[in-house]
């Protein structure tokens, strides 16, 4: 592992999900499963508002609000691991020698 990109820090993050998922996963009888949509500028993967539950929130109503499903948001505690932290100053140097 590359140790100038090991990050450890744990955050608070916020999924925007339908109550059901939310409910199953709690209740250990699901899990959150990654999205693969052509619009997940990230790439593949469970998508978490740091610190965002009022954005996570936001997010679920717009995509679930508007039917059957009712929207929620569940949290969790992460621990980063290998990241690349662009609010970190350690990082930015690193992405200021690495631009051409």
């Amino acid at each position: 592992m590359n140790n100038e990109f090991h990050y450890q820090r744990l955050i608070f993050a916020y999924h925007g999900c339908e109550k059901k998922v939310r409910d199953q996963v709690l209740l250990n009888q699901g899990s959150l499963k990654p999205s693969e949509k052509a619009y997940d500028w990230l790439g593949k993967g469970i998508y978490f508002w740091e610190h965002g539950v009022h954005r996570a929130m936001d997010w679920a109503e717009t995509r679930y609000g508007k039917g059957l499903e009712e929207p929620a948001v569940i949290g969790a505690l992460i621990q980063l691991g290998n990241c690349f932290d662009l609010l970190d100053t350690n990082f930015t140097k690193i992405l200021k020698l690495s631009w051409p």
